[in-house]
């Protein structure tokens, strides 16, 4: 792997860039990379990684690492080998980057040069589109943010991420989670993956003058009044739609609108609506009509404001991202931010120590970013005002990639390692209650006092160890006193815990399945009232 890196603080950058690389040691991808970056400013870097393979993977260690570091999370696999292949990170060729300097501003430029772009490159190479949100936001928005959404490619990434960690429990969770309902959809987790493609707009403006009356609140949040559109959604909106009576639906020429519960109830300050505009399949919630109704204008207030021209003026027109952030959010963030780590004194110096490392700077004041997917790459571009905080050349790689990482990545293998566990519990209580049905063939047909009467015939005791949260073991919850001829949904084993609101549950039948907490809780009073039964409360047991 040759890297190249330049640092300058004259105008001979430009003269010593072009002599930084001889002829004979470019690789075939530098010239493709430099004539999207700007020379002669402050930094220029060029990393190639063709051939290499093993680079991106260690690279993808570096961002693992600082992704567990972040979180506190010990529980991120490690991105190497076929993890490497799976996520498609493999198929970069090269990486480089510029920061400069001139008129007032600092533009960062990287790029990512691609022989094939899929796995992860494909949530953030999709086909260029014109940005449009600043048409959207009014006059004074603090924050507008333009993404594009595809779940469809988020599905095989998911599916080759899970066959490389080649783990069977790992392998049914996912497929839980795919099976899930999308409530109030009427689908599951897995169609909705496969069929949303969407636009994302997001447009927020604050009030300088105000803030949420939010009870028992520990730090002031400043008022503010957004929406959110999702594009191209009519087959969406058609699904929701069935859900909703139709008394609640004012629909007029090309459009429908109705008025949503307020967030959070009875709260004055925001009083939600939602829009659907039957032409165009735009779908946008608004925190109040008069703010939707600026939205819907497309006076593209924002876009007359000379701060947003400078900040956006070195920016893509198109793209598959755009963020702007104001001023006044900036502070009000920076400010927030202070008070909330005010308002905690129990945080202890490790976690205070990261988040001053991570935010202590504030966000600068007047930025923009954007980033567009090009033939044979992908170009991000940000800005920021000179001599305020910008990112280096190589963090805006690392923040981008831990914040998909961290955003995305992250909780959804901790939902699917969550949703492994819950089957693991399962089969394990599953394997349990066949040994209690054999112990009963051989008992006239009941059930052992003791679950430890069953060892003999599982041939281990195993099974009876659940393990649970930081490695701890217990046995099952076990209703003691039934027979096989009870009724097929009395309860007779259950987990000791439950997992995001779910316990996994055996009945006197053998079958089991993932029951909601407050579903369990019924069915084992009903059977502890009706059956004449005594529940073995769990026992926990050495490591």
């Amino acid at each position: 792997m040759k890297l190249h890196r330049l640092s300058a603080l004259a105008p001979l950058a430009a003269a010593i860039t072009a002599s930084v690389a001889t002829a004979q040691e470019k690789s075939p991808h530098f010239d493709s990379v430099v004539q999207h970056l700007e020379l002669g400013g402050e930094s220029f870097r060029y990393v190639d990684v063709a051939g290499d393979p093993a680079a991106v993977g260690r690279w993808a260690d570096e961002v693992i690492a600082l992704v567990g570091e972040i979180t506190g999370s010990d529980e991120v696999p490690p991105i190497v080998g076929d993890m490497v292949g799976a996520l498609g990170l493999d198929g970069v060729e090269a990486f480089g980057s510029s920061t400069k300097t001139a008129g007032g501003r600092t533009v960062v430029r990287g790029f990512t040069k691609t022989g094939s772009r899929r796995g992860l490159l494909t949530l953030i190479g999709t086909e260029a589109r014109p940005f449009s949100s600043a048409a959207s936001a009014p006059a004074g928005s603090d924050w507008v943010l333009e993404l594009e959404l595809d779940l469809r490619a988020m599905r095989p990434i998911g599916d080759a991420f899970v066959e490389a960690m080649g783990k069977p429990e790992i392998e049914d969770g996912w497929e839980q989670l795919l099976g899930q309902a999308a409530e109030p959809l009427p689908m599951d987790v897995g169609t909705l993956m496969s069929e949303l493609h969407t636009r994302l707009v997001v447009v927020m403006r604050l009030d300088p003058e105000a803030t949420l009356e939010i009870p028992d609140a520990p730090v002031e949040v400043p008022a503010f009044e957004a929406a959110v559109r999702l594009e191209d959604v009519a087959w969406l909106v058609e699904g929701l739609a069935g859900e909703i009576p139709e008394d609640a639906i004012e629909k007029g020429d090309g459009f429908w609108k109705m008025a949503l519960p307020p967030l959070p109830p009875d709260a004055p300050f925001m009083q939600p609506v939602l829009h659907f505009d039957t032409v165009s399949g735009h779908l946008t919630a608004a925190t109040s009509a008069a703010f939707l109704d600026e939205v819907l204008a497309g006076t593209g207030g924002l876009w007359a404001e000379p701060g947003f021209q400078a900040a956006t003026a070195p920016l893509p027109k198109e793209g598959n991202f755009f963020t702007y952030v104001s001023p006044r959010f900036g502070e009000k963030y920076t400010a927030l931010l202070t008070d909330v780590m005010e308002s905690a004194p129990d945080l202890d110096a490790a976690a205070r120590e990261g988040i001053l490392r991570l935010y202590g700077g504030g966000v600068p004041a007047d930025i923009a970013a954007a980033s567009a997917a090009l033939d044979d790459g992908v170009l991000s571009v940000s800005t920021a005002p000179e001599g305020g905080q910008v990112m280096t050349p190589g963090a805006v790689w690392g923040a981008a990639a831990v914040g998909f990482m961290a955003g995305v990545s992250v909780p959804v293998f901790q939902r699917v390692q969550e949703r492994a566990q819950e089957m693991q519990d399962l089969s394990q209580l599953k394997m349990v209650g066949m040994g209690l049905r054999v112990w009963a063939i051989d008992n006239d047909g009941v059930y052992p006092d003791d679950l430890e009467a069953i060892v003999d015939d599982l041939g281990t005791a195993e099974p009876l160890r659940l393990r649970g949260p930081g490695g701890l073991l217990r046995t099952p919850f076990y209703v003691r006193g039934l027979h096989d001829a009870s009724r097929a949904d009395t309860i007779l084993l259950a987990s000791p815990w439950s997992r995001d609101g779910k316990r996994a549950v055996v009945f006197s039948d053998g079958s089991g399945i993932l029951m909601e907490e407050e579903q369990f809780e019924f069915h084992l009073m009903r059977t502890l009232e009706t059956e004449g039964t005594e529940l073995v409360e769990p026992e926990t047991l050495e490591p």
